[in-house]
């Protein structure tokens, strides 16, 4: 938990108090062919994207059956991990200079400026 990307100082101050306190275990997650998402990639990896997510349901109602007012019911939720269906959309810099890095290097630039200085 130290090193969990925290925003909020109120949050930094929580994970503080909540140190040597408590056991973490991440919830495994899943690119959509089966590849593991690291812990440390969950915002980048699925914010924006549609995830399904596995998860246990359990109920239990607390009282006695013989007074139905007095009853209650409980409901824990476990999640088991969760999967990418549809990766987020990249989102593209509108900086020509920017966008260099996501040209294809093996595709030869013939855009029609170039060709005529070709020739």
């Amino acid at each position: 938990m130290v090193s969990w990307p925290v925003r909020r100082k109120e949050a930094k101050q929580q994970f503080k108090n909540m140190k040597g306190r408590y056991y973490v275990s991440p919830i495994p997650a899943f690119k959509m062919w089966g590849d593991g998402i690291r812990p440390s990639t969950y915002e980048a990896s699925l914010k924006g994207a549609d995830v399904g997510v596995h998860f246990n349901l359990l109920h239990w109602p607390i009282g006695d059956i013989k007074y139905p007012k007095g009853l209650s019911d409980t409901f824990v939720g476990d999640l088991v991990n969760m999967r990418v269906y549809v990766p987020p959309k990249e989102v593209f810099s509108s900086s020509p200079a920017k966008r260099d890095w996501q040209k294809d290097r093996f595709t030869p630039d013939v855009s029609p400026s170039k060709l005529r200085r070709l020739l």
